[in-house]
């Protein structure tokens, strides 16, 4: 495994004015050295100020939530300005709803998943009260050979992998400010393919669109880490289909079985419809049932993914000679 450390500097936690308040935007500045790099997701010189959203697990809220935050290369010195850093952006959920991190502090993290490009993060914020790990931090970013506060260790941290087990796995929890949304809707067409790259986000986008609730029947079942709504698509990614939130609805895990078998489909008004083979008294009570539609257009169904599923998946199970469903 291996582990990214920082060091907290004043400079980048804001200034706070009399009122108490932070008057500049708190952030972690990122290394531009290779080493420090290959953690995160990798950014664009060629595009001015290029993003990623990334989610976060925060070990010392002793919570498997995942915060999404904006990483972002700051690079305004290849289209004509000074600008040449990259910055984590930090948000309220991620320090508690207060300015949780300190000048001095250290944050320990680590890749959720180290073969993807953009898995996610857990950390866990390192202060002397924890004088184990504060001091491992400090000797680690002291013999740094990257300066400015920063570390890579590779190995295994025991008192950080305990907070990560006693998570018994991650919750559904999702936290996805204005800010990343408004910077996700904003990206071009092309980046906004590079942007959700992955099963994870794609989830997560859903999650909070739909309000944590399947988009037809407006339930779940949530118990820990079991947790009934799914992520569908629309369009399979084995058919070109995008992670993108247009090409997906929530679903309850029954329905989404059935969804990807062609049991039912969504109208050009977003409405369910059976089809007439199944034997599913309760497939046929849902028939006609219009779909939640959230409330930010970013989240609805691409017109296009919707025409896809009825002409391609609706009717699939006749084809393996399934037909009944579920009773």
């Amino acid at each position: 495994m291996k582990y990214y450390i920082k060091k907290l500097g004043k400079n980048e936690l804001g200034s706070v004015g009399r009122d108490r308040a932070v008057h500049r935007g708190r952030f972690l500045l990122v290394s531009k050295s290779p080493q420090m790099l290959e953690f995160f997701p990798p950014l664009s010189e060629t595009q001015k100020n290029d993003f990623a959203p990334v989610a976060l697990v925060p070990l010392y809220q002793n919570s498997s939530k995942r915060i999404y935050c904006n990483f972002v290369y700051h690079n305004d010195r290849f289209h004509g300005g000074t600008r040449n850093e990259y910055r984590l952006y930090s948000n309220k959920e991620l320090e508690g709803g207060d300015r949780l991190f300190k000048p001095g502090d250290y944050l320990l993290m680590r890749k959720i998943n180290e073969k993807e490009l953009n898995p996610g993060f857990y950390v866990d914020l390192i202060t002397s009260k924890d004088k184990t790990l504060y001091w491992f931090c400090k000797a680690a970013v002291e013999a740094s050979p990257v300066n400015g506060g920063y570390a890579s260790w590779a190995g295994v941290i025991e008192p950080f992998e305990t907070k990560v087990n006693l998570l018994d796995g991650l919750d559904n929890a999702v936290s996805i400010d204005g800010k990343v949304l408004e910077a996700a809707k904003s990206a071009s067409a092309g980046k906004i393919e590079d942007l959700f790259s992955n099963q994870a986000m794609f989830r997560d986008f859903l999650l909070v669109g739909y309000e944590g609730k399947c988009a037809i029947t407006r339930t779940s079942i949530e118990y820990g880490d079991y947790f009934n709504v799914e992520a569908a698509h629309l369009r399979p990614k084995s058919q070109r289909g995008l992670y993108l939130p247009s090409n997906g609805i929530t679903l309850t895990r029954d329905l989404h079985w059935a969804f990807d078998k062609g049991f039912f489909t969504l109208t050009k008004d977003l409405r369910v419809q059976v089809h007439p083979k199944v034997d599913s008294e309760y497939l046929h009570s849902l028939e006609s049932r219009e779909i939640f539609m959230p409330k930010d257009p970013f989240f609805k169904p691409n017109p296009e993914n919707v025409k896809w599923h009825r002409e391609h998946v609706y009717g699939l199970f006749l084809k393996s000679g399934v037909i009944k469903g579920m009773k």
